[in-house]
């Protein structure tokens, strides 16, 4: 952040007020809302010249075991001290609500709205990069061992001075804690796919574990 005071007005405010919502008395309609916090906490850690904070903020709703609500705000801030007088700061923020819904026992529609902002002013490279996510999905797991996520919808990301729209597709296959040959088995599949017309982004990821 460029504003000094600004930022550790923000930190302020959520040691304050962020906190001790973890702790809220219960709604009153606590007969088809529950809610729960996820790992929520604030971090500081210094390396050297290197100053570190991170925010991770998490809450769940429940409603009528059908509906379920999540607002996640994930905020990572570096200051890297060059001299007394000049300090290069980075910021990173994630901040994702999703809506599920469960459709049939073993099945959930889901819904999310993502935004992702990065500002890079130690490296000297135009790393600046925001996004808008809207995403329809669902999430499908016949069993405990078993879970496979799919979403699409439309992105828009601003990098490089260029503003691109276009959709993002994804699925995720995840086989857990499988019994074969005497051994645990977890294996892992992701497909990410970012098509803005003129440039396509894809990512990949194949994971095989045995325990």
């Amino acid at each position: 952040m460029q504003v000094l005071n600004a930022k550790y007005f923000v930190w302020i405010v959520i040691t304050c007020f962020g906190i001790p919502s973890m702790y809220a008395q219960v709604s009153p309609f606590a007969s088809d809302v529950r809610g729960s916090a996820g790992p929520n906490g604030i971090r500081f850690r210094q390396e050297l010249n290197t100053y570190v904070w991170q925010m991770d903020l998490r809450r769940q709703f429940q409603w009528r075991d059908k509906w379920q609500f999540m607002v996640r705000e994930q905020f990572k801030s570096s200051m890297l001290r060059l001299s007394p007088k000049e300090d290069k700061w980075k910021d990173e923020q994630d901040l994702t609500a999703a809506l599920h819904y469960r459709l049939l026992p073993k099945f959930k529609l889901q819904s999310l709205i993502q935004s992702i902002a990065f500002f890079d002013k130690q490296s000297g490279l135009n790393n600046d990069i925001r996004s808008l996510t809207f995403g329809l999905g669902f999430n499908y797991a016949p069993n405990r061992h078993f879970n496979i996520k799919g979403s699409a919808g439309p992105r828009w990301e601003m990098r490089l001075n260029q503003n691109d729209a276009g959709q993002y597709y994804a699925l995720d296959a995840v086989a857990d804690a499988i019994d074969w040959g005497g051994y645990r088995n977890h294996a892992n599949v992701m497909l990410a796919i970012d098509d803005y017309g003129r440039r396509t982004n894809h990512d990949a990821q194949l994971q095989y574990r045995v325990g």
